[in-house]
């Protein structure tokens, strides 16, 4: 699982694992009760609020602990999902102070397929992808790229704080690039355009489908994905995981009598609607 802080990982999995847990839900994929995830203290309070249709929240940072998750299919074949930093930090870090971690630069290269999560109401607008700065990329793969990825040694790049902390298509497009770089292979990705309750509300009715939320909403992104289609084998899913804004009072009296996995949507890459949140782990 890959994505900037505030792109619904947390969310996608804490929802994920109740889903499961409660068995409700026809799913592709289930847990074994007896082997629990690992880590999953992480994330439990996050579970705890999100049956009580509480605001998820941040997550702390994590970046020294995985999260692991074992998942089966129909055939017991199993799969492992793999968490790095539920945060976000290290995927922020990596574009914006030039910084990873080797366990982590080993885990990409290791993977079989990503979870690339992307919300878009979360993202500053931009017009164009600065040409000025040099890039993440090209840090990592310089000459230093050594002291970067084995030491975890930061780089700084000027600018302020809240400058950092921001989020622009630039910088997605960044983070995808250094995945691409580190897998060292034409990469299996999974995008996933969260809390699309929200997002969809943005979109003309013609334009409500991920493929083309993202031309519209992030098209430099888009034309970046659609440029290098031979070194990167995508899909676009749109994933609503809460359902609704927990915040907002009318919905709250709307959906809380309801079961919690009745509130799920995921949009197909060929624009079906689905419930199952374990679909965007399938390999095949």
């Amino acid at each position: 699982m890959i994505g900037m802080p505030a792109s619904g990982k947390t969310t996608y999995l804490a929802s994920l694992v109740h889903m499961l847990t409660m068995n409700k839900t026809k799913t592709a994929l289930h847990l074994d009760n007896a082997d629990l995830p690992t880590g999953i203290e992480k994330i439990q309070q996050a579970i705890d609020n999100f049956t009580c249709f509480q605001p998820v929240g941040r997550t702390i940072e994590t970046a020294e602990d995985w999260l692991e998750i074992r998942l089966y299919n129909n055939y017991e074949q199993s799969i492992k999902l793999h968490i790095p930093d539920l945060s976000g930090e290290i995927f922020r870090d990596l574009v914006k102070q030039r910084q990873i971690k080797k366990d982590f630069a080993d885990s990409i290269q290791l993977a079989d397929m990503f979870l690339f999560f992307i919300n878009c109401d979360t993202i500053s607008e931009e017009r164009r992808i600065s040409l000025k700065e040099e890039s993440a990329l090209q840090m990592i793969a310089k000459g230093y790229s050594k002291e970067i990825i084995q030491e975890s040694k930061a780089y700084s790049i000027e600018g302020t704080l809240e400058k950092q902390a921001q989020i622009t298509q630039s910088d997605l497009v960044e983070l995808l690039q250094c995945v691409m770089f580190l897998a060292k292979k034409r990469s299996r990705i999974n995008f996933v355009v969260s809390a699309w309750d929200s997002v969809e509300k943005r979109l003309s009715p013609s334009d409500r489908t991920p493929v083309k939320c993202l031309e519209k909403i992030l098209p430099l992104f888009s034309q970046f994905l659609q440029t290098n289609y031979d070194k990167i084998d995508g899909k676009i899913w749109g994933v609503s995981a809460q359902g609704f804004d927990f915040t907002n009072e009318d919905e709250l009296k709307r959906w809380e009598r309801d079961d919690i996995g009745s509130r799920v949507r995921v949009i197909t890459p060929d624009n079906k609607e689905i419930r199952d949140l374990s679909c965007l782990l399938l390999l095949n």
